[in-house]
């Protein structure tokens, strides 16, 4: 059986500080699975994921904290996200614009998979931080294993390198999910569960995906906390437009608007692809 790990370094990374929205990674939207992710986003949910969906996928997300205001324009967005990812590898950048304390101002990340033989995928991310004239590295891990037909089940391990951002320390934190398509249904069942050191139990979350329609997807996750996100999109021919919100409790309202672009899958790729669980 041959085994690769490819690790590929690149520029940037940032992290939430800890407690501000929950079980997110980097300055994503909304709370992701870990088992479930398959656009170029994955290079920030999980690496181990990229390209699982077998083409080019392009993904740009605005993020606004809910203002006092309840203003919702673009010269009120808090945080930027790009990625672009291949069939094998996936580049992204994402800027801070309030100048937050322990929040990177721009964080450019690059990551790889590769197979394990006929089973898992690892995947690995490196990134580059950015913020008051100091740089500081950290990188991401993830494992998928397909168990069976429509089934998966993922790890992730987040900040390894634990950097420093203004003097505060993005704690390491792990996160584990799976995921479950039967091929008769329009969407998905996910759980994942986060551990983080602070706080110390463990946070389960419970989510349920509709992406198997024409024109809508849908997708709604909650946890044993109380926390909750939701996401809505419209599939225009290539595109797919869209936005959610996650509402932590507690904690302020983050509202995520996204764009994601990505080529027709071929007749023999997707017929493949109904029996691996998308």
């Amino acid at each position: 059986m041959r085994r690769t790990l490819t690790i590929l370094v690149a520029v940037g990374g940032f992290a939430i500080p800890a407690g501000d929205a929950g079980a997110e990674v980097d300055l994503v939207g909304g709370f992701r699975p870990v088992a479930a992710e398959e656009s170029a986003r994955a290079l920030w949910v999980n690496p181990a994921a990229i390209g699982a969906s077998e083409r080019p996928s392009v993904v740009a997300e605005l993020v606004w904290l809910e203002p006092p205001d309840g203003d919702r324009g673009l010269e009120d967005v808090r945080w930027m996200g790009l990625a672009a990812a291949t069939d094998a590898a996936s580049y992204g950048l994402q800027w801070e614009f309030e100048d937050a304390e322990g929040v990177p101002d721009w964080t450019f990340a690059g990551g790889k998979k590769t197979r394990l033989g006929d089973g898992p995928t690892l995947g690995v991310a490196a990134e580059w931080r950015r913020a008051g004239g100091e740089s500081s590295f950290d990188g991401t891990v993830g494992l998928v294993f397909p168990v069976g037909r429509g089934w998966r089940i993922a790890g992730v391990g987040y900040h390894l390198l634990e950097p420093e951002t203004d003097g505060l320390e993005s704690p390491r934190f792990w996160q584990a999910g799976t995921s479950y398509r039967h091929p008769k249904l329009l969407g998905r069942l996910t759980y994942d569960v986060v551990f983080r050191p602070d706080p110390e139990d463990p946070q389960h979350w419970f989510g349920l995906g509709v992406d198997r329609t024409k024109r809508v997807r849908f997708s709604y996750a909650v946890n044993t906390d109380g926390d909750w996100n939701a996401t809505l999109d419209l599939a225009l021919g290539r595109h797919l437009v869209g936005g959610g919100v996650r509402h932590p409790d507690p904690g302020p309202q983050r509202e995520f608007a996204s764009w994601e672009w990505g080529p027709p899958a071929r007749r023999t790729q997707r017929t493949r692809n109904r029996g691996i669980g998308r």
